[in-house]
């Protein structure tokens, strides 16, 4: 289990939602996306902003019902 305080890089970033680090970067650039901010040049994201992104992510009102198919 990791702390909360634990500082992630941009690609265990990605890893752990299993987007790009690309759309992360683009995501970043719009003002979307977790909480991140630079450390000598490099981003940076706490895992706890990281969780409680993906926690809005997954309420009902984000989530649009897959199609079906036949």
């Amino acid at each position: 289990m990791t702390s909360s305080g634990e500082v992630l890089t941009i690609q265990q970033v990605a890893e752990v939602t299993g987007l790009a680090v690309q759309t992360h970067y683009n995501m970043r650039s719009k003002g979307e996306g977790p909480r991140m901010w630079l450390l000598r040049g490099r981003v940076r994201c706490y895992r706890s902003d990281l969780d409680a992104w993906m926690r809005e992510q997954s309420g009902a009102d984000n989530v649009a019902p897959l199609k079906r198919t036949a």
